[in-house]
């Protein structure tokens, strides 16, 4: 989650990536039965997904594991691993890569941003995915990017990944030490947040998870069936 806000300006490019992307998933979500009953996304093939994540206090372990779920009740094959762990792994041999992370003081973690900076090719070569967990996603107006922070680092480290989703996270007040829970008190308080440091607060919204995982799915038959796709869609 993050601790203090930083003023910029959203690259726009990427952030229209993503918008693209997303109406181009979107299409596929209601793309036409065939005559079996079952549409072309139910077709698809079990996929190789790979999961990375940045977490501080659990919170982002936690959104990551039940997309991680979700593409697996799907009959997808899902490899999870936590970015700033002692066991890494290559995105070579994945069909999608999925990296997450939680925003402190207004930037993306450093163990995400060097992965991608050192896989960037291997990145650009698959489907990816990108999601973002912080404080000002919880915001009832954050938007698809609150502070700018998925088009800000996206542009720093030259990925453009092809989906991407913030989450709001949660507020672990029990976990935090004494300054940081008196700072994150006062933080909340000024947006209207939970303030009871007696107990620990979550605020991602689940529905929203669930949807990024599907469009996860989606994302992959959309990349395997574009080529027949301009025959199926209404003149």
């Amino acid at each position: 989650m993050d601790r203090a806000n930083d003023s910029h300006v959203a690259n726009p490019a990427t952030v229209a990536v993503c918008d693209r992307e997303r109406a181009r998933v979107a299409w596929f979500a209601g793309v036409p039965r065939v005559a079996s009953g079952a549409t072309l996304a139910d077709m698809w093939i079990m996929s190789k997904i790979l999961i990375g994540y940045a977490s501080h206090y659990g919170q982002t372990r936690k959104i990551a594991a039940r997309i991680a779920a979700t593409l697996e009740d799907r009959d997808h094959d899902v490899t999870m691993f936590d970015l700033a762990g002692p066991r890494q792994e290559s995105p070579e041999g994945f069909d999608v890569v999925v990296l997450g992370s939680r925003v402190e003081t207004g930037r993306h973690a450093a163990a995400f941003r060097s992965y991608v900076l050192a896989h960037r090719g291997k990145l650009a070569q698959r489907s990816t995915a990108m999601f973002s967990v912080s404080m000002a996603a919880s915001h009832p107006h954050a938007g698809n990017d609150p502070e700018g922070y998925i088009a800000k680092t996206c542009h720093e480290l030259g990925w453009s990944p092809m989906r991407c989703a913030s989450f709001a996270g949660g507020l672990p007040y029990r976990k935090y030490g004494w300054i940081t829970r008196l700072v994150m008190k006062t933080k909340t308080k000024r947006a209207g947040g939970p303030t009871d440091t007696s107990r620990d607060h979550e605020l991602t919204n689940w529905d929203e998870v669930d949807t990024f995982a599907r469009e996860i799915d989606a994302l992959r038959v959309s990349e395997i069936i574009t080529p027949v796709s301009t025959f199926l869609r209404p003149a």
